[in-house]
Formats: structure tokens, sequence, C-alpha cells
């Protein structure tokens, strides 16, 4: 199988006859469509339909003109889609999502598993928490990393007890190699370990390696992100025949080397 993972600027551009010549250059026997935006960066909110939804549109598109509906595709989904949840979240659970973000996700997801009753080939890894050292630096782990390595004496934080169900990027990545390479065709599939973890815990880590001391100014207002998400991975076990594997003491000690 070749696989091929286009580039958001040539997915998100004009012009389609670019996207065309590209599939037509390298035929792919399956295409990871990883293209996506996870803040919009004071641009406003319309970037993050544009660089959600429209990149897998066109991709359909071109694929419709080439005459290559049968092509595999995997695009990257959002945990953020499923909204505020309580319990872990298997694939047949509703999507309530409360962010632009998490909506843009979603509607790529329904457009996306909509095709396939028009005979394409789409399918949804919908991402949980995935962390390391090339994350948004405002994001956890890394914002708590950066801080305590830098010397700040107070952190200042959100509510630490909402459990998330984090994985590296490498765990992450091998995931979505190894269904792109069994040729997983299932629709819609969490990528995620099923284990929780809590900020609070993160952090403990993070000052039982470097060894520092800091006062935690944890503000208890609710915020957007006060939920548990945390997945099921079944139907991702059963597809690649093992569990996903995190370690927070090996991905803080990572974080910490790259801070």
């Amino acid at each position: 199988m070749r696989a091929i993972a286009a580039p958001s600027g040539v997915l998100r551009q004009d012009d389609p006859g670019l996207i065309d010549d590209l599939l037509r250059a390298q035929p792919p026997g399956a295409i990871i469509q990883a293209s996506g935006l996870s803040h919009h960066r004071g641009q406003g909110l319309h970037e993050l339909y544009e660089g959600n939804v429209m990149p897998t549109v066109r991709l359909a598109s071109a694929l419709e003109r080439i005459g290559r509906r049968d092509v595999t595709v995997y695009v990257l989904g959002s945990a953020a889609e499923l909204g505020r949840t309580d319990q872990p979240a298997a694939e047949t659970d509703a999507c309530q999502p409360h962010t632009d973000y998490g909506r843009s996700k979603w509607f790529q997801t329904l457009f996306a598993l909509a095709k396939n009753r028009d005979g394409f080939r789409f399918n949804v890894l919908r991402l949980f928490n995935v962390v390391g050292p090339g994350m948004n630096p405002t994001q956890v782990p890394r914002c708590f990393v950066d801080a305590v390595v830098r010397g700040d004496s107070v952190l200042k934080t959100g509510a630490l007890d909402y459990e998330r169900d984090y994985m590296t990027v490498e765990t992450a990545a091998g995931a979505i190699a190894s269904l792109a390479a069994g040729g997983w065709s299932g629709g819609l599939v969490h990528l995620c370990t099923g284990r929780g973890t809590t900020a609070r815990a993160l952090i403990e880590e993070i000052l039982r390696q470097t060894g520092r001391a800091v006062t935690i100014d944890e503000r208890r207002a609710a915020a957007a992100g006060d939920y548990h998400s945390v997945g099921v991975p079944a139907v991702l076990e059963a597809a690649l025949g093992r569990p996903l594997l995190w370690s927070p003491e090996a991905c803080i000690r990572e974080l910490i080397a790259h801070a």
C-alpha cells in the first residue's frame, strides 16, 4: 500500500486542479488527511472551519473528479467533537461540541461519514489528547512544564481534577500508521488509551522530576474545559490487536528535556 499525506497548503488553495495533479502524479493506496487548525490566533473563527472542514471537502471533490472514490482516506478528528462527557465515551455517543474548534471537527466528521453513502471510503480517527514537545505551549501539560522549568514561583491553573485521556504523538502516529497499513475501514474510531489522568497528577509528576516547589493558584470558577474527556478504546484495540499505552512519567521527562 502506498500512502500520501497532502500538505494543507495544497488542500486549502483555490485551484482545485493542483489537488487533482497531485493525486494523478502520486496515485495513492491510501490518504492520511492530517491538515487542521486548533487555534485561529485572532484571525476569526471562520479560520477553524476553513482549516478543519474544507480540506476534506476539497479532497473528496478531487477524488470524485479523477474517479478515485475507492481510495481509503483517514481524516483526523478530535475528542472536542464530543463536548462534555461524564463517562468514558464510545464512538456511538452523541456529539455536543461547545467550541468552534470542536464544531468544526464535528462538521468534518459528519461530512466524511456521509460521503461514504456516495461510494467514498472515508474514516475518521478521533484523537483524544495528543501531547509531546511540539505541542501548543498553552496546552496541558506543556504549559505547566514550561512554567516550572523557567522558575515561576506561582502556577496559575484552572480546575485540576478533571481527567483527560492522554497519549504521546509517537503513540498516536504509530496507531494511525498501523490502521492505514492494515487497510482498516470501519468509519469512526476513537484513538485513545482509555486511561484518565488529572492535571493535578501531571503537575505532581513535574515537581517530582524537577525537584522544585511552586505555589498552585487553582481557579475554581467554571471554565469551558471543565469536564472529563476519556475514550473507550474497544474498537481501536480490536482493530490494532493491542492497547495503546500511556506513561505520564516518560512524557513529562521528554517535555522537561525539550523545555
